[in-house]
């Protein structure tokens, strides 16, 4: 975990891939993208006034690629 007079949280993670079949090397990134409880993410929007059937529309401006779809439900 970082300092806390750090202005940004830095946690270094290490994976285990022996035998995964996968390589890492050098330049290589890893994305990790977390989910959520779904009640939670409900109260949440509840809190917030949002309806939970909206879809978000997303636009890359920077012109890097991903893997986010470029719609999906809050």
């Amino acid at each position: 975990m970082s300092d806390p007079s750090y202005d940004r949280d830095v946690r270094h993670y290490s994976f285990d891939i022996k035998g995964k079949g996968m390589g890492y090397g050098t330049g290589d990134c890893l994305a990790v993208y977390a989910t959520n409880f779904e009640t939670q993410v409900a109260n949440f929007l509840k809190s917030v006034n949002l309806d939970p059937n909206t879809i978000l529309n997303l636009k890359r401006t920077d012109g890097i690629e991903n893997e986010l779809p470029e719609s999906m439900p809050l």
